[in-house]
């Protein structure tokens, strides 16, 4: 049993959507979940990405992303991340893949 982070790729925005939709129906916030596959290409695959992700992948199956983007706090003069969205299927919680993200 493996459990691998990769980087999404462009042929990922279908399985990113999937995720954001599954995390807003776990959420119960299906009616606000409207990103699209068109969406997520452009904002996280396009020439200047202001957004990224990761996908976990457990023996060849992808069972969660983290969504994230960089953040400055002029405070403390410091770069920084903030994650957006992290969901993991509910079968695979347990392995380790929240934490590896």
């Amino acid at each position: 049993m493996t459990l691998d982070i990769r980087s999404a790729t462009a042929d990922d925005a279908g399985l990113i959507v999937r995720f954001i939709e599954a995390l807003a129906a776990y959420e119960k916030l299906s009616h606000e979940a409207k990103a699209t596959e068109a969406d997520i290409r452009r904002d996280l695959f396009g020439a200047a990405p202001k957004a990224f992700c990761e996908i976990a992948v457990h023996d060849g199956k992808p069972v969660g992303f983290a969504l994230w983007f960089y953040t400055y706090s002029t405070f403390q003069g410091r770069h920084g991340i903030w994650l957006e969205d992290l969901f993991v299927e509910p079968e695979a919680r347990g392995l380790g893949a929240g934490k590896a993200l």
